[in-house]
């Protein structure tokens, strides 16, 4: 580029020439120089205010009275600087910030005056509520909505029938309420036990339970681990995606633990559907693991009597001598993802209401009494027992011991206890009691047989 020819101080009457023309009144609009020396040179003694220059290692400059200024960079701003709840930032260059979160979901909440913090994002399902205890006032807790969790007694709070058992014959067993296993293994040496957590060490923080279910072997299994729950209408989840989510851990490490649903149709209904998830491989620490399946239409089938939708765990080898399984948070909901655990009812007693819409059970220690009826014969009470809960059904069988039949001060053992059909029904208990030497017409009532307490139990199950 050709220099403008310096400034040129214009008289009145000036004849213009081309060059002047050119390098004095066009191009002194904005003046070239190719150094600032040459600028001082040419225009340094009639430098005024609001002159514009351009010099290639310079750019645009104006003249702000005292000195040359740089037009490219006229502020003062010199560095940007990531606040609260803020990152990034920068002294130089292109300039960037972000939100200070670290995962989806997480959230940029105040702490005080101007200042913040994240909050970062809680468990599936759970929701956020305000909490003045909390850092930032706020906080993610499990939501709670009653039925959500189609598995009663999940986190294996009731133990209505005892807190051990060995299950010495391969038939299904009841062990924790609602839940079953299968014994496949040596006579006498699968065991079942109530396992109590200490204190904060539940593994669904900050839920808290007391107690958990252990499975333990023996010796060799001879037909894989089989654990379930009945859940009473097999309509539940229909043509649904459903969710099983369960926390569990070995005392060594399994690598075929899987859990199924099964739409069992009932006596003279369809034939069962089995969904069967893939193998879960269990570690010897706790670990919540979740499985999402598809269950199937029911469009078509027949449903007979005592149909139900099963929660099916069971490992498809055999497993060794001397393992224990551990159970705890059993949940099966509707959706694709596993929410914060709860129980079916959300509180203790509407745990063991719901457990004893199957199963009660009546103990007793000495002089404790149940039922009331009349010896309506020498050999035959007729008892009644008024139920707190309506069970699903009318009682089909009686479980006891150490049970006495009382006759006003003489006490007879029972040879039998069976449902009395004629007076039975789901809110009130009655049984006939077998035995010998009554005298007809008398007041009868259940007792401990002696000092030793006494259970009686009827049960509605599945």
């Amino acid at each position: 580029m050709t220099a403008n020819a310096g400034y040129h101080a214009y008289a009145t009457g000036d004849v213009l020439t081309a060059a002047q023309v050119q390098f004095n009144l066009q191009n002194q609009t904005v003046m070239y120089f190719a150094t600032s020396a040459a600028r001082t040179t040419a225009i340094g003694s009639v430098t005024v205010e609001g002159m514009v220059t351009y010099i290639p290692a310079n750019g645009l400059e104006y003249y702000n009275g005292t000195a040359w200024t740089g037009v490219s960079n006229p502020g003062d701003i010199t560095d940007v600087l990531a606040g609260k709840g803020l990152t990034g930032g920068g002294t130089s260059g292109s300039v960037t910030l972000a939100l200070g979160t670290t995962a989806k979901g997480d959230l940029v909440a105040g702490t005080g005056t101007t200042t913040a913090a994240a909050l970062t994002v809680g468990s599936d399902g759970s929701t956020l509520v305000a909490d003045s205890a909390a850092t930032t006032g706020l906080a993610y807790v499990p939501t709670f909505f009653a039925g959500k969790n189609k598995v009663i007694n999940g986190n294996f709070n009731i133990w209505q029938r005892g807190t051990s058992f060995t299950l010495t014959t391969a038939t299904w067993t009841f062990v924790s309420d609602r839940w079953q296993v299968y014994q496949g293994f040596s006579a006498g040496t699968c065991t079942v036990s109530q396992q109590a957590f200490t204190a904060g060490a539940a593994p669904a923080a900050p839920y808290e339970s007391q107690y958990f279910l252990r499975i333990a072997t023996g010796s060799t299994n001879t037909s894989g681990l089989n654990f379930r729950q009945l859940i009473e209408d097999v309509r539940t989840f229909a043509n649904q995606s459903v969710t099983v989510s369960f926390w569990a851990k070995a005392s060594s490490a399994i690598s075929d633990l899987q859990v199924d649903l099964r739409q069992n149709f009932g006596s003279g209904g369809s034939a069962s559907v089995d969904t069967v998830s893939s193998a879960f491989a269990i570690t010897t620490s706790w670990v919540r693991y979740t499985k999402t399946l598809t269950n199937p239409s029911i469009s078509g089938k027949t449903i007979g009597t005592g149909s139900a939708l099963e929660v099916y765990f069971q490992t498809s080898t055999n497993l060794a001598s001397s393992i224990s399984i551990d159970f705890w948070g059993v949940q099966v909901e509707s959706g694709t993802s596993a929410t914060s655990f709860q129980t079916a009812t959300g509180t203790l007693q509407g745990e063991l209401a719901a457990c004893q819409r199957y199963y009660v059970r009546f103990d007793g220690a000495s002089y404790a009494v149940s039922g009331y009826g009349t010896f309506t014969s020498a050999t035959n009470a007729v008892i009644m027992t008024p139920l707190s809960t309506t069970m699903r059904v009318t009682p089909t069988a009686v479980d006891y011991s150490n049970v006495s039949v009382f006759e006003y001060s003489a006490a007879f053992t029972p040879s039998a206890i069976t449902i009395d059909t004629s007076y039975a029904n789901p809110k009130v208990v009655s049984v006939n009691a077998t035995v010998s030497g009554a005298t007809a017409g008398r007041s009868a009532f259940f007792r401990t047989s002696g000092s030793t307490a006494y259970y009686i139990g009827y049960t509605a199950e599945l």
